[in-house]
């Protein structure tokens, strides 16, 4: 699942809708979209803690998620943390304070949100090291989107983007208000360069439903596109109800991996390794599925397996993180099939978790 930090999607999408591929004209865009971002990561949030709240489990975790985050940055404001990194320099040094932490996680929303409530109870009361270096990942700088914030300012700063600016600030919660644009960023960018074309992709579904809201914004178009409700990370101890066995040819990826994802059943995925060649079985103490396609490309992990029901194919990809795999999983409905239940073959069950290496 991925939920929106920002308005920049719709903004493509309005783009797109609008122009059919024209370049887009200053008079075109409205301020308010880059100068509404800090209002938007704010609801976001907020949209995490709810969808946390409807869990149970994930509720009695991360009772107080949204203050927990707040208390987080203050802290880090006044403490900030310096997290020890290993690099081919040498060891050194990298420091998480409040504006970092809240930036941090606007930036790698997409990839933390299932483990967001974990990481800002450990920051909070759990193991706050490990959670910082999450969050900074490994201290590598992420490169700067210079083009884009130039033709940004161009496009949307001026009196009607710092009024509106002001008025957001006044809005957001604290922590929220790192995230207001200051005019001095924009005031220093006097020239606009070279258009380019873009190139905005959405696909059908998300294209539906801009495209629908565009047309009639009120009242706000029935959801059309799948949402299913987000895997969240639980603290340990958790019930291990998927876990993987990976041995064979040496590999980063050979152990033992649990995941706590809230499965109807509980499974177990043997792996056996053999070069860049992945085979191996899936089972649920009644059944068991073989694997197709296995491979693995550096850091990746990609194997298929068909449904029992033989109605849909189900593939995985895990790209290893430390001492983690993050997966995905895309579910493709046959012709004449069923989509299944919330089961780790149906198309109903969460679409990303996280497996943890067991110590």
């Amino acid at each position: 699942m991925r939920l929106l930090a920002d308005p920049a999607p719709f903004l493509a999408a309005r783009r797109y809708l609008a122009h059919f591929g024209r370049r887009p004209r200053a008079e075109d865009v409205d301020p308010s979209f880059a100068a509404e971002g800090a209002l938007s990561f704010q609801s976001a949030l907020r949209a995490v803690a709810a969808a946390c709240a409807a869990q149970s489990a994930c509720a009695a975790a991360y009772p107080s998620f949204e203050a927990d985050f707040d208390a987080v940055y203050e802290e880090l404001r006044a403490r900030p943390i310096d997290v020890p990194l290993s690099g081919r320099d040498g060891p050194a040094t990298d420091r998480l304070d409040g504006s970092r932490f809240v930036r941090a996680v606007r930036a790698r929303f997409a990839d933390i949100v299932l483990e967001l409530p974990l990481l800002v109870h450990d920051l909070r009361r759990g193991n706050r090291m490990a959670a910082a270096r999450t969050l900074i990942g490994g201290g590598v700088p992420r490169p700067g989107d210079v083009l884009t914030n130039l033709v940004g300012c161009y496009d949307q700063y001026g009196p009607q983007h710092a009024a509106l600016s002001a008025s957001i600030a006044q809005q957001v919660r604290p922590a929220f208000r790192e995230l207001v644009q200051e005019p001095e960023l924009c005031e220093a960018r006097k020239e606009r360069p070279a258009e380019a074309d873009y190139d905005h992709r959405l696909d059908d579904c998300m294209a539906l439903e801009a495209l629908t809201f565009l047309a009639d914004p009120a009242p706000p178009p029935a959801a059309r596109c799948p949402k299913p409700a987000p895997d969240f990370e639980l603290p340990d101890p958790a019930p291990a109800t998927l876990t993987f066995t990976i041995g064979g040819d040496p590999s980063p990826f050979n152990g033992r991996w649990r995941s706590s994802w809230p499965l109807p059943a509980k499974y177990t995925i043997d792996l056996k390794i053999s070069g860049m060649d992945v085979t191996g079985a899936i089972a649920d103490g009644q059944q068991t599925v073989p694997l197709a396609s296995g491979r693995i490309d550096g850091n990746t992990l990609r194997f298929t397996v068909t449904s029992p029901s033989g109605s849909r194919t189900i593939a995985f990809t895990g790209r290893l993180d430390g001492d983690r795999i993050r997966f995905s999983r895309h579910v493709e409905v046959r012709p004449g099939g069923t989509p299944g239940g919330p089961g780790l073959y149906g198309a109903l069950a969460g679409s990303a978790f996280i497996a943890r290496r067991e110590k």
